[in-house]
């Protein structure tokens, strides 16, 4: 887990100090969740603000002071599509960050708990960009690695308006990443497939000769028993005149003639 356990708890105790000297909590209050912290390797920052000990935007703005690092409302300001597609979930959840824009050859990244010089260094090589950090909420981050590995559905159906035979595809666990963030093209996977992806004007992969699609922005995501619900914003509706590829009572089939 990264950053290293002493940066951690540097960092946890920096920020306790801080809000205690603000006002904003106990001391007793702060210690003990400094040590859970410490003990189970959690965020302090998202420990304060899950139990409600400080407002999150108290912590944040304290933790912005401290760091110099400005911050970022990923409940309102979704990230780039591209922006996570090259920081994949697999890739930088070890750093509790995500990606949140490109900016020229710099990538922006949210991080829930300030990294360290290190953790810069090594993300750079992993994602080939100079990392900018900025902070944000760890409870949105978390929505946002949810909803990237959300689309793990386990296969892939190539077809389209010429009502094409669908082809499965296992992608196996790292379907989620790798569909979400659009690897999968990157990957040069869909030709091994069989399955051909174009992109969206906002990056975003979709299969080609879809007939429609949606591209929406999350607003949130909510875990209800075994399921996650999404709430987003339609961004862009794409509808193509075709013959649809349908699915019913198990089977793939095509529309009949329209009755009079």
């Amino acid at each position: 887990m990264s950053p290293t356990p002493t940066t951690r708890n540097e960092s946890a105790r920096r920020l306790a100090e801080a809000l205690v000297a603000g006002g904003y909590a106990a001391p007793e209050t702060l210690s003990a969740l400094v040590d859970e912290a410490g003990s189970t390797g959690r965020s302090f920052t998202g420990l304060l603000i899950a139990r409600g000990a400080v407002p999150a935007d108290v912590v944040l703005g304290v933790q912005s002071q401290l760091t110099q690092l400005p911050v970022v409302d990923l409940h309102t300001h979704q990230p780039a599509s591209y922006a996570m597609s090259v920081a994949p979930v697999a890739v930088v959840r070890e750093f509790g960050a995500i990606g949140f824009e490109l900016q020229g050859e710099k990538l922006v990244m949210a991080f829930a708990d300030p990294p360290d010089t290190e953790d810069l260094r090594t993300l750079a090589l992993l994602v080939g960009h100079e990392i900018v950090p900025v902070l944000a909420d760890p409870r949105a981050v978390e929505r946002l690695w949810k909803a990237q590995e959300a689309m793990d559905s386990g296969a892939v159906v190539n077809g389209g308006a010429d009502n094409s035979a669908p082809v499965p595809v296992d992608l196996g666990e790292l379907g989620a990443d790798l569909l979400a963030g659009g690897l999968y093209l990157e990957l040069g996977m869909h030709n091994e497939a069989g399955a051909r992806f174009e992109r969206t004007r906002h990056g975003t992969p979709v299969l080609h000769g879809s007939l429609a699609y949606l591209e929406c922005r999350l607003h949130s995501a909510t875990e209800a028993g075994d399921h996650t619900i999404f709430i987003a914003e339609v961004e862009d509706v794409v509808v193509r005149e075709g013959e649809p590829l349908l699915f019913f009572r198990g089977k793939y089939r095509n529309m009949g003639e329209q009755a009079k």
